[in-house]
């Protein structure tokens, strides 16, 4: 029996999207594997209100002479409105801790935060 390995492949860019677009990203064969995922996230970049969050779904096929494609899974996330904060100052090479002056608009418990150098992470 051959040995298992592990392999991780990132499909997608960091893509914006303006509302009610589709991205379709690159077909991924995973019918050697043994098991398989599949990682999403969606992120908002401004502070405009989403309420009907973002749809994602995926979709796969069943062998190579399955020309039909079907969903695997859908789900609709993301709703809400985004926080922004600047930085106290510049965080140096592995601070693990980055402290920001306001946190009155960091409301839920549990949020992951996105950091991007000064710019657009739209770019």
């Amino acid at each position: 029996m051959a040995t298992a390995t592990k392999a991780n492949t990132q499909i997608s860019d960091w893509t914006a999207l303006a509302p009610d677009l589709v991205l379709e990203s690159a077909v991924v064969d995973v019918s050697t594997s043994i098991k398989a995922g599949v990682n999403v996230v969606v992120v908002h970049t401004d502070t405009s209100a989403n309420a009907n969050g973002v749809l994602v779904r995926v979709d796969a096929r069943f062998g190579a002479a399955d020309e039909n494609w079907h969903p695997l899974y859908e789900l609709r996330m993301g709703a809400g409105t985004a926080s922004t904060e600047v930085l106290d100052a510049e965080a140096a090479s592995a601070q693990a801790t980055i402290p920001v002056t306001l946190t009155a608009t960091f409301e839920t418990r549990g949020i992951r935060g996105f950091i991007h150098e000064s710019g657009d992470l739209r770019r």
